[in-house]
Formats: C-alpha cells, structure tokens, sequence
C-alpha cells in the first residue's frame, strides 16, 4: 500500500486555520484512494511541505507554514494515524528556514534540506521573497523522550580546514583571558561584551560556553556595531529558559523614538518583528553549551547545544560580525575558533 500525504484545507472552522494533511492511499500507484484528514490542527493557515517518517519507535509529521513564523516544524505520534503531538523543541530550523524536505543516507542519518528567504535589493528593509538561498543541511536524531535534536553535520564541521585569524576586543565591563582562545566575562548586575575582529566576511565559528552564573542572560553578539545598537543578539534567557535571536534595535513608540534622540532609527523585520526565532532551552549553572555559527555574508546560521538551529538573513556591512556578551552573568567562551 503507497501513501501520499498532501497540504488541504478544510470547509468549516476559524477560517484563518483551517489549514490540515490528507492521506491518499493506493496499491498501485494509479488509482488513489480519498482516506481523509491525517492531521488538522486548527492552528495553521497551510502546512505545506509535508513529510512522514519513522525514527525508533516513533512516528513524525514534519511540515512548512507561511501564516505563523514562516518555519519548518514537526509533530511526533506513536501511529501514522496520529494522534499527532506537539513537542517541546518543534522546529527543524528557525524562521526562514523554509520548505524542508529529508533524505536518510546510507548510515541511516537523516537530513533536512531548506532554504532561507531572499530580501529585495538585498537590503534589510526589502520585502521577503518567495526563494532564496540553501542553508547548511540540518541533522536531526531522536533524544530519549522521541524529541528530535537538531545539529550541523559533522561533514561541514570537518571540511572547515583553514584557520581565520582573529583577535578578542573588549569594549566594556570585566574580563578575562585564558591563553589564545579562551575569555570570561564576569558581569553580575551590569554589562560586559567585546568582539572578535577579522576581515573574513565567510567563517564558522565554534566555541563552549561554560555558564558559572547568570540571573539575567548571554550570549553572542552578531552583525554588530561597536555600541550593540545595531546587531543580531543571540541570547539564553535564564528567567524565560529559551535562546532566541532578536534583532535590534527594537521599534518604540512615537514618543519616545522622538524625545530621546540617542536611539537610531529601528530595522523593520517586517512580518517576523524583532524577536526573529526563539526556542525552549532550558539551562543551568555550570552547564556547558556547544554553540556553532556559520556566517557566510548576508547569511547566518547558528546551531545550538546539538539541540535547536535558526537561520537569518543580515545584509548591511557592520563594523564586527561577532562578539561576546554577557547581563548579569558570569560565563565563559572556551575554546574559540574561527574556519573556513
């Protein structure tokens, strides 16, 4: 028996969600069966894209939706009939990366392949487009609880050969540094940050991030000027237990954009607003967090803790590409390095 599952929409319900995947059966390849709605979740206008698979003992359901935070996700059932969970971590990458489809190699590793939305003028203010560039293929494996842990391939990783120089420079509040590539920020109740200065404008970077303290948050500093006005923040929020990407700066209202003039003018996101991808990621003191990021030009790509992936685009020239950050934190970045 062949199965094909499909992207419908059902005729009754908030009609904003009624967005569903249906099965059509047949033993032949010819003749096909209607069998029904497999998953209608009223929450989505499409899922386009659909993908079913097994991994162990479950069962998953991965598919693409435009209307809420244009990303790839997935459900998880102990049947292909469902019924068909939410997980804790549900997405295959972050927003904007799109219409992911999966491919098992001869190891029986599975790989999601998507990409990420081009911009118009390749400017941060023009509109998203329907196409765009490949990302990084994301592997993903079943943890214990059957929650898909996402990660960059060890393929990608090992074919980085040439070392990028770089040097560490500290803009504000305490440090340390250990040998070459090690630097501790050491920052409880107020700011410590700096950034690695090189003129590759194509890289991965790799690093541990050892947490020893933090009430508030950290983490890495991207697509940056020198004062964080302007940049890519990828954070871990201890109070919220997430990591997130959010791009500043951040819009404010009419009157107080007006009566402080020392705030810039905002990016416009557009539809994704300023908290561009954020993820469930719980952590605590004395953690280790292996933290990966490829950036390619407009291009960034960020694989977190062999567990969650964003992809986004960033087009304007800034003065770092990357930096160090923590609030109300004592962490340490071990181990850093930059390939290409």
């Amino acid at each position: 028996m062949y199965w094909m599952i499909l992207l419908a929409r059902l005729n009754k319900g908030p009609h904003m969600r009624r967005g569903c995947v249906v099965l059509y059966r047949s033993r032949d390849l010819e003749a096909w069966e209607y069998y029904g709605p497999l998953y209608a979740p009223y929450h989505t206008s499409g899922p386009e894209c659909p993908e079913m698979y097994r991994m162990g003992k479950y069962w998953y359901l991965s598919y693409s939706r435009f209307s809420e935070w244009t990303n790839t996700v997935y459900r998880i059932a102990n049947s292909p009939f469902g019924p068909w969970r939410t997980p804790k971590f549900d997405g295959i990458g972050g927003r904007r990366f799109y219409a992911a489809k999966s491919l098992v190699n001869d190891e029986g590793r599975r790989f999601y392949f998507g990409w990420a939305h081009d911009r118009g003028e390749r400017s941060d203010v023009g509109d998203w487009y329907w196409g765009g560039t490949f990302c990084i293929p994301h592997e993903v494996t079943p943890m214990a609880d059957g929650e898909l842990a996402v990660k960059m391939p060890k393929e990608y990783v090992d074919a980085c050969t040439a070392t990028v120089a770089w040097e560490y420079k500290h803009i504000w509040g305490d440090h340390t540094r250990y040998g070459r590539d090690s630097v501790v920020l050491d920052s409880p109740g107020t700011l410590s940050y700096g950034f690695l200065t090189t003129t590759a404008p194509s890289f991965l970077f790799r690093c541990t991030i050892r947490v020893d303290r933090c009430l508030d948050h950290f983490g890495l500093i991207l697509k940056s000027d020198d004062a964080i006005a302007t940049s890519l923040l990828l954070t871990f929020d201890r109070s919220m237990e997430r990591v997130a990407l959010v791009n500043m700066p951040q819009r404010l209202d009419p009157f107080w954009q007006e009566s402080t003039p020392a705030n810039i003018q905002p990016r416009e996101p557009g539809p994704d607003g300023p908290r561009v991808a954020e993820k469930a990621f719980p952590f605590k003191d004395g953690d280790e967090i292996d933290v990966k990021v490829a950036i390619d030009n407009d291009m960034v790509e960020i694989f977190v803790g062999e567990k969650v992936a964003f992809t986004y685009r960033s087009y304007a020239t800034p003065e770092y590409e990357i930096g160090l950050l923590a609030q109300d934190a004592s962490v340490g970045f071990y181990g850093i390095r930059l390939d290409t």
